[in-house]
């Protein structure tokens, strides 16, 4: 499910692209602007990625986690 997620997104995101952000200067987006020419490269944005986004959950798990001790201590 994820990698057919991950699959339309990269299909979709040129059109979204090339429809509403042009402003007027219509051109055909290419795989540089989504896809990086190197697979190495690649991986690593994607891991990148992956990363930001784990440890953005846990910043926003430990975050809620203080304030739910917090408020169950005033009370």
């Amino acid at each position: 499910m994820f990698s057919a997620g991950l699959a339309m997104s990269y299909l979709f995101m040129p059109l979204v692209h090339h429809s509403a952000y042009t402003d007027g200067y219509h051109y055909i987006s290419d795989m540089d602007n989504f896809l990086a020419r190197n697979g190495v490269l690649q991986v690593a944005i994607f891991l990148a990625g992956s990363a930001l986004a784990v440890g953005a959950t846990r910043l926003r798990q430990a975050a809620l986690g203080r304030w739910v001790q917090h408020t169950t201590q005033a009370a």
